[in-house]
């Protein structure tokens, strides 16, 4: 891409940090490069503006925060529950099989 004037170089400057890029068509005159260079800074401006608003609409607000936490912190004791019963087994089955604990014995008179 050749230039020709000072001016020639600002052209795809703004395209190339708006994001807006060449293509095959481009304008050649001045009041077409204007147009063009006008789009893009409206098209960054509108983008910027919809990335703010579902931001916003995403962002929790703080009794949703708290049953967000409540939540998961159910789900961690749900877990916790699960995995202690496991280790619970575990160590009967482990003190059956050395004989630490009889057979007849439940498992249930040590905790």
């Amino acid at each position: 891409m050749g230039f020709n004037s000072n001016n020639d170089y600002r052209y795809p400057y703004i395209l190339n940090n708006h994001i807006v890029g060449f293509g095959d068509l481009v304008p050649t005159s001045t009041g077409g490069r204007l147009v063009m260079v006008t789009c893009s800074i409206f098209g960054t401006c509108i983008t910027s503006l919809m990335v703010v608003t579902i931001t916003n609409t995403l962002n929790m607000d703080n009794k949703e925060r708290q049953a967000f936490l409540l939540l998961r912190r159910l789900a961690s004791s749900k877990n916790m529950e699960k995995e202690g019963g496991k280790l619970i087994s575990q160590i009967g089955v482990y003190g059956i099989r050395k004989g630490f604990i009889s057979k007849d014995k439940k498992l249930r008179n040590l905790i």
